[in-house]
């Protein structure tokens, strides 16, 4: 019933060719977040070590200013309790919410939450009795619905399916009609868990039908897993048939063959069966459950086509049986096909056999239409094989033979860019400062055009050519990107000031300064120009403002902004926001902790409101209140949108906004540990809102975690590192954990790097050994150090975070 992602497959080169061939709660940030990652300390030697916190017991705001404050109105127990759980200091929220257990007035509440909070640290004996307290004790209360719910959470978890079907439903009596969908789901998997397939196929049912935001093909496929395994196969292959109707991915069309494949073996005819086996087979042959489909028509006999037997088996890894397939259909076959010949010399390239795949690659370089994507990927593979075999000039040459035999191919200046980079990492800069001027000589209006124009102009100042690099770069002078533009001036600048012409680096870094303002090349100009030097601080910032009276100015620039859309008052819009099913569901969501479940339904009444001004500006403030911060963010910016203010003229609109989108959010966390590890409190700020948009259950495509996207790996290397004996993975969504070892790591590869900001930055997002490998390659350059990172995300990473400092910097530490 569950299926699990496809491994990656296949060796570097191979994989690599054969890929490009087949073309205040928390909250859950999808994989399109620019969220950056971190590689294991193990990439880099022993740093230098770094300073402790000066506490390890609950973190307190530390003013940024000592100016007398009135004395603090005491916060209720329950209140404080609710808080120090969000924020992920356990220890104190339990001493809360122990006191408010104490108040009949709050003691349901109180139950409540300390459950929560102990689902959260995956104690699920400790949260059943604590459930089972709060149920036994007052049972009438409003609280007993949630209550029930969490307990069938807890069941699940420690797979006590009838304890959580119950409990489930329960929840359903309390509360009919507010998240029967996400109930009856959980239903379903536990019925289904237990055996029970008849009557869990009836509970996907019922989740299919109540409303909820997002796709429910996933729930439809659910349903007809569990009616295959209840024996009503007419049904499930129905719902079969629907799922693959609605899917876009191979990989789902694959699995949806293969499932309604092996129905009909057993239903019958079983020639239908085998007919979807050899359709998976045929048409998405990277996928695993096109293997397993290959491996069903082997064993029963069926004839399959060789040459695709051969791909399937390839991208399996079953390099042997691919091979033989791939001989096989190449014997009955009088003229030479060249994807045959590709994917066979990608097979002899996993065994290693290089003289052989070289030999078959050329061959259906040969055998290929010289229009196809085929030719093209034969070249690539022939020149990643010869690189990966340290010939680099080999590669390099087949590069430019690629080039040189099909010049107008859609690929060919992605050669050159890559042929000069190979000379590049070489160390033969003129070599590749000329290759790339070729390619943006030639090719200027192809996606690499640009990017090969910087880059000569990078090798050049490389090797200490200024007048050339200054030309290299005078070529994107003319460009009507503002990004392009202001990278352009910035270089010129820097070539300029290289070669001793002051006057004429200033009148350059003035054009960076205007051409792009709030990106990375502007704001880099400007500090040429101030001569400020990058991070190196300045006046101590300021966190205090009045958000409610900047809210209520906001408030007045909107109305006079926006024609109001419906004749209601505008009072109104936010009690129609509030009673929106959407909202109803996502905050109830949101009070059981189903941080991606609600934010699926906020994110849907988003979407719905994306023209109308008023309302997005009401949402920004509700979603604000809960500690939703990303949807917030989101919304704030969706007002602003609306209002035609591109990047830099959002800054100018009434503070509330920019205060929302770039809050200082987790200030009592985050500020005592920028000071514990000596980082600056603006640049913990930018990595954080980069690295998660301040999300507490942030996950990205490469499985970091957490509001500094930490993976479990380097997360657990730093605990040990700085004595959080009692760490676990499921800390990670503990914001006082996560951003405690996310401070601890950034600090340790400042340290190791020397004080050096960008380097460090590089570490914590592409690995310490690549950060030391760049950092040789650029000295004491840090813009050069932007330049020559070989990655592309660490590249853009660089750049954001500065954008993002600079901003922080200018709302609250004045500029």
């Amino acid at each position: 019933m569950f299926v699990k992602k496809q491994a990656s497959i296949g060796r570097k080169v191979a994989r690599a060719s054969a890929t490009r061939m087949n073309g205040l709660l928390a909250v859950s940030i999808a994989a399109s977040l620019a969220a950056g990652c971190n590689l294991p300390l193990a990439a880099r030697s022993t740093p230098t070590a770094m300073a402790s916190p000066a506490s390890s017991v609950a973190p307190t705001l530390v003013p940024p200013q000592p100016t007398p404050t009135p004395a603090p109105t005491a916060i209720p127990p329950l209140e404080a309790a609710d808080h120090a759980r969000f924020i992920g200091d356990f220890d104190r929220a339990a001493t809360f919410y122990h006191s408010a257990e104490s108040d009949p007035a709050t003691a349901d509440r109180a139950l409540l939450g300390l459950a929560l909070m102990q689902l959260e640290a995956q104690d699920y004996t400790t949260a059943r009795a604590t459930l089972g307290s709060l149920l036994a004790s007052y049972p009438q209360s409003p609280a007993a619905g949630e209550a029930q719910f969490l307990l069938g959470e807890s069941a699940a978890a420690m797979a006590d399916w009838p304890g959580a079907v119950a409990a489930y439903q329960a929840y359903l009596l309390a509360r009919p009609g507010q998240l029967d969908s996400y109930v009856q789901e959980r239903i379903g998997q536990a019925l289904y868990e237990s055996d029970q397939p008849a009557p869990a196929a009836q509970a996907f049912a019922a989740a299919v039908s109540a409303p909820r935001a997002g796709d429910v093909l996933y729930l439809v496929e659910a349903e007809a897993d569990a009616l295959e395994k209840a024996g009503s196969l007419d049904a499930a292959l129905a719902l079969y048939d629907q799922v693959a109707a609605g899917v876009t991915s191979d990989g789902a069309r694959a699995r949806l063959d293969y499932k309604s494949g092996t129905l009909l073996l057993v239903k019958g005819p079983a020639h239908d069966g085998y007919t979807r086996y050899v359709h998976a087979v045929a048409n998405y042959p990277s996928s695993s459950f096109a293997y397993s489909a290959l491996v069903r028509l082997v064993d029963a006999g069926i004839a399959v086509d060789a040459l695709q037997r051969g791909m399937v088996d390839y991208y399996a890894e079953q390099y042997e049986p691919a091979l033989a397939a791939l001989n096989l259909y190449l014997s009955r076959t009088p003229t030479a096909v060249a994807q045959a010949l590709y994917f066979r010399g990608l097979t002899y390239a996993a065994l290693g056999n290089t003289s052989d795949s070289l030999a078959d690659l050329e061959r259906a370089i040969s055998a290929a239409d010289t229009t196809s994507a085929l030719v093209a990927e034969a070249w690539f593979a022939k020149a990643d094989l010869l690189a990966g075999g340290e010939n680099y000039p080999g590669a390099l040459q087949a590069y430019q033979d690629f080039v040189a035999a099909l010049p107008a191919h859609p690929r060919a200046a992605e050669a050159l860019f890559s042929a000069a980079r190979l000379a590049e990492r070489a160390g033969e800069l003129p070599t590749a400062a000329t290759i790339w001027q070729h390619c943006a000589r030639d090719y200027p209006t192809s996606e690499d055009g640009p990017e090969c124009a910087h880059q000569a102009g990078v090798a050049f100042y490389r090797t200490g050519d200024y007048t050339s690099a200054e030309a290299q770069f005078g070529v994107l002078t003319s460009a009507t990107d503002p990004a392009l533009l202001s990278r352009a001036w910035f270089w010129v600048g820097k070539a300029r000031a290289a070669r001793g012409d002051a006057a004429g680096a200033q009148a350059a870094w003035s054009a960076a300064a205007a051409a792009d303002p709030t990106g990375y090349y502007s704001v880099r100009g400007e500090d040429m120009l101030t001569g400020r030097t990058p991070y190196s601080g300045g006046a101590t910032p300021n966190f205090a403002f009045d958000l409610e009276a900047e809210a209520r100015e906001a408030e007045t620039w909107v109305l006079a902004e926006f024609a109001p859309p419906t004749p209601e008052p505008l009072s109104d819009v936010r009690a129609m926001l509030a009673a929106d099913p959407r909202f109803v569901r996502g905050r109830a969501l949101w009070a059981l902790g189903l941080a991606a479940e609600a934010r699926v339904e906020f994110d849907s009444l988003r979407r719905a409101l994306g023209q109308d001004g008023p309302a997005s500006f009401y949402l920004s403030r509700m979603l604000l209140d809960i500690g939703e911060y990303p949807g917030a963010i989101f919304a704030a910016r969706q007002v602003l949108d609306l209002a035609g203010l591109d990047d830099a003229g959002t800054l100018d609109a009434p503070s509330y906004f920019n205060h929302v989108r770039f809050g200082p959010y987790f200030a009592e966390i985050l500020l005592p540990e920028a000071h514990g590890y000596g980082l600056d409190p603006l640049l913990l700020y930018a990595v954080v809102r980069q690295e998660s948009l301040f999300g507490v259950t942030a996950v990205s495509t490469s499985s970091a975690h957490g509001l500094m996207q930490l993976l479990p790996s380097t997360a657990e290397d730093v605990a040990r590192y700085v004595g959080l004996t009692t760490y676990t993975q499921a800390d990670l969504y503990r914001p006082m954990i996560n951003v405690r070892l996310g401070s601890a790591y950034l600090a340790r590869q400042r340290d190791a790097f020397g004080g050096r900001i960008f380097a460090a930055l590089a570490a914590y997002n592409g690995g310490p050994g690549n950060a030391a490998v760049w950092l040789d390659l650029a000295g004491q350059d840090d813009d050069l150090l932007a330049e020559v990172v070989r990655y592309s995300e660490t590249r853009s990473y660089l750049r954001r975070i500065y954008e993002l400092y600079s901003i922080y910097r200018g709302i609250y530490a004045g500029g």
